[in-house]
């Protein structure tokens, strides 16, 4: 049974990670572009950086790839000054996610399950925290959509 909502979850998760980015692409301006286009990235890599199912936690090269998402976050929050206020949820989010892979490091007793549902519960928290980015974006008609439109 835990093993369907896993799956359930990964598949929601991916789905609704498209349909984010869709929306950034159509209606959100560069800060959010890159920001989902980076998450996206990471989201098509780390199921390859994954190691076996049994695998004790943490998993190093998932992590790298959430610090790097965080990295990017950062970038954006000072490239922007801090006028897209949804970086700085966005930033606290993924800085729990990297800290679910410290805790992992340092608590060797977590389970495998528990590791992956620590990490993937925020995931959707963050996916909320873009779409209100580009909501907001968009209300404030910062869009610049990456689409090719015609004279």
């Amino acid at each position: 049974m835990a093993l369907a909502v896993e799956q359930w979850m990964g598949a929601a998760g991916f789905w609704l990670t498209l349909a984010v980015t869709g929306f950034a692409l159509w209606k959100g301006g560069r800060p959010e572009q890159a920001a989902v286009i980076g998450n996206l990235l990471a989201v098509l890599i780390s199921p390859r950086l994954q190691p076996p199912p049994n695998a004790a936690p943490p998993f190093w090269a998932v992590a790298v790839v959430d610090t790097a998402v965080l990295l990017l976050l950062i970038v954006l929050l000072i490239r922007t000054g801090g006028r897209r206020r949804w970086l700085f949820a966005a930033g606290g989010v993924q800085l729990l996610t990297v800290l679910v892979h410290v805790g992992a490091a340092l608590d060797v007793s977590l389970q495998p399950r528990g590791y992956i549902a620590a990490l993937e519960t925020p995931y959707f928290v963050l996916l909320i925290v873009f779409t209100a980015g580009v909501i907001e974006a968009w209300r404030k008609g910062a869009t610049q959509p990456l689409c090719f439109r015609g004279p």
